[in-house]
């Protein structure tokens, strides 16, 4: 008798993790492979990043959640310095990753998630896992691969059954590396208002 709840029986592993493991073994076997199931960085981690972990190591009390504060108030500047914007460090959660975050945002979410059409290949499974059907935007080639103002009303208009909306939008774009510049997306945000669109910013650095 399976301990495994029913819903869940027929989840697979994640493609690029597959994929990864099957370029390893070609390498291990003497084959000449450049990598690009992953988007891990090549470089090495920055000396100074790891002289602030030595320095640090010794700490071994559970700090907040959230995220220590000196962090959170470094990317609210950082923000506020790249970006413009004015955000509150008290509203500034840090995690391990964006893939970790935006399951946490599904998981609470009450609504429509929105999920460009083709996406990251964990975002689907995640918004499965966090009981959502998530409502598939598919996206032409012919704009680039990029959600447009009128493909989001579209979508909504035609798929959405809730009130409230999530919409996955990645910046640049993975898979397809497309990048949004400021008046284009402006548009998408415009939509997003008019529709009661939460949006949640996966940006890829």
């Amino acid at each position: 008798m399976s301990r495994v709840r029913r819903e869940r029986c027929s989840g697979a592993g994640a493609e690029n993790l597959a994929l990864n493991e099957r370029v390893r073994a070609l390498i291990e076997s003497g084959h000449d492979v450049i990598n690009f199931a992953f988007g891990q960085s090549p470089f090495p981690v920055m000396d100074e990043a790891v002289e602030a972990l030595k320095k640090h190591a010794s700490r071994t009390p559970y700090e907040s959640v959230r995220g220590i504060r000196p962090l959170r108030e470094a990317i609210v500047n950082y923000h506020a310095v790249r970006d413009g914007l004015r955000l509150d460090v008290e509203n500034m959660i840090v995690g391990p990753g964006s893939k970790e975050l935006i399951f946490l945002l599904m998981t609470i979410f009450d609504g429509d998630v929105i999920l460009p059409s083709p996406a990251w290949v964990t975002y689907k499974p995640q918004a499965m896992l966090a009981g959502h059907e998530p409502v598939i935007m598919d996206l032409k080639e012919a704009d680039g691969w990029r959600v447009t103002a009128d493909g989001l009303k579209e979508t909504v208009l035609a798929k959405c059954r809730q009130k409230n909306k999530l919409l996955i939008f990645c910046n640049p774009d993975n898979p397809s590396g497309c990048l949004y510049r400021r008046s284009p997306s402006s548009i998408v945000w415009c939509v997003c208002l008019l529709w009661r669109t939460r949006v949640n910013h996966a940006c890829s650095l």
